[in-house]
């Protein structure tokens, strides 16, 4: 651990800097379009034989990264990590991947903080602080806002602690990378298939997810881009948001239907909403007429309901292989790699009822038998 001490004194500065930020309604750090890029405190030097791979777009960066080995730590370093929520398998197995790849590498177990849901802003910077007073080398962000969890952002950059964003956008340069997929992407990634199953034409609803969340709104934004400019004859009929979970789903998508009985698909902003909507249409006897498409997880429950034709297509996060992602990136930092993208993206997949057989659970999910600790 590095230089713990100093580190705690630091981080009680930090503290009084970031409350009085926030009482004054201000933020300290410059905010950028969603997506992270490298602290501008510690610029990327490159050796003059080493080309820089900083401004590598998200997918060429993934390429790069597949491509480097594993790290060896040059000490013993205690990471800590900040998640939104464990109630959903995506974020436990995003924890799974982080303490197998820590463990792999020879490091620690993590100290781990769950704020408990996306609407718990304030709960998150606190937690943040918790982790830091912990004296922690590296923080791996997973945030629930991309603007609130800011304020977490700069109190670390005080305390001299690194910070790995994933998962969700964050509005600050004052990070190491960003890893994640781009929200657009899979928006339009899941327009593409449901425009080719539509015979380009139709009407479907959208089920966004939480309002003002930024993979929500990155997710929305890519699918209605892709379908105005594609698929003309596609006509979204409805929008709703609301939580990430099944009841909202199913609430949400029965409403619909009164109102828009002819409904073709659903789209559906996450795998938990989804699982919601296909009870709706089954509940109707309209399960395989209806046609939905959702992203992000794919739990126990989603493969069944994909296996039975109850949900049409999912494009999820290869959560545990991410977690890896994160400590292998944060390492190198603290290692004193300075030559690492802006931004990382993470492979995705589509998954039907035809290839469900056959893809590999362990890069997904965390094993049955795992239980998600917090820090106490």
């Amino acid at each position: 651990m590095i230089g713990q001490n100093k580190k705690k004194t630091l981080l009680l500065m930090a503290i009084v800097f970031a409350l009085a930020a926030i009482a004054a309604g201000c933020s300290q750090g410059g905010e950028t379009a969603e997506g992270g890029s490298a602290p501008a405190t510690t610029p990327a030097g490159t050796a003059s034989n080493e080309p820089s791979v900083v401004d590598l777009e998200p997918e060429e960066a993934l390429k790069w990264y597949l491509q480097q080995p594993d790290p060896v730590p040059k000490e013993k370093y205690q990471i800590g990590a900040s998640l939104v929520y464990l109630s959903d398998p995506l974020w436990v197995g995003f924890q799974y991947g982080i303490e197998q790849q820590l463990e792999k590498l020879g490091l620690p177990k993590p100290y781990v903080t769950a704020a408990g849901g996306y609407h718990k802003h304030m709960e998150q910077i606190a937690q943040v602080e918790d982790l830091l007073s912990r004296g922690i080398d590296g923080l791996l962000l997973g945030p629930a806002n991309p603007d609130a969890l800011v304020t977490a952002v700069e109190v670390a950059e005080r305390a001299k602690v690194p910070v790995v964003n994933f998962a969700v956008g964050i509005n600050t340069d004052k990070i190491v990378t960003d890893i994640q997929a781009t929200q657009e992407m899979l928006g339009a990634m899941t327009a593409e298939y449901l425009g080719k199953e539509l015979n380009g034409k139709g009407k479907v609803y959208m089920l966004s997810g939480v309002a003002g969340s930024s993979w929500a709104l990155g997710r929305e934004k890519g699918f209605i881009e892709y379908m105005q400019k594609n698929h003309p004859d596609i006509e979204i009929v409805g929008k709703h948001y609301g939580k990430n979970d099944r009841a909202e789903g199913l609430n949400a998508a029965q409403d619909a239907l009164q109102a828009n009985p002819d409904i073709d698909a659903f789209y559906a902003g996450a795998d938990l909403i989804a699982a919601g909507v296909a009870d709706a249409i089954k509940a109707v006897g309209k399960t395989g007429q209806i046609k939905v498409v959702t992203m992000s997880g794919i739990g126990k429950d989603t493969q069944m309901l994909i296996k039975n034709g109850e949900i049409t297509m999912s494009l999820p996060y290869q959560a545990v292989e991410q977690g890896r992602m994160l400590v292998n990136i944060m390492v190198r930092y603290l290692n004193g790699e300075r030559n690492l993208p802006k931004r990382i993206g993470v492979p995705v997949e589509t998954i039907t009822k035809e290839n469900i057989d056959r893809f590999d659970v362990n890069k997904y999910l965390a094993p049955d038998h795992y239980k998600p600790s917090v820090a106490q």
